[in-house]
């Protein structure tokens, strides 16, 4: 569901990198897509394409993750960066 950055990507800080998230949710609206490293909040999208773009503060490891809520309470997140 986070389509990028793609797992292992290595950069130097300072960086901006572009948060692109990807999803499907039938019959349900997407109300915000919520972006996260290592577990802090860092933005959101609320309109398609689910974007963001962070200026990474220092060097180090980051796990990155997203979660859709919509309309109506649901939530979905990935897991995998």
């Amino acid at each position: 569901f986070l389509d990028h950055p793609f797992d292992g990507l290595t950069r130097t800080a300072p960086l901006q990198v572009t948060c692109k998230a990807d999803l499907h949710a039938p019959g349900e609206a997407v109300r915000v897509v919520e972006f996260f490293a290592n577990d802090a909040k860092i933005g959101e999208a609320t309109a398609l394409p689910y974007t963001f773009s962070w200026s990474i503060p220092t060097a180090g490891t980051y796990r990155l993750t997203a979660r859709a809520l919509t309309a109506n309470g649901l939530s979905a997140a990935s897991d995998w960066k």
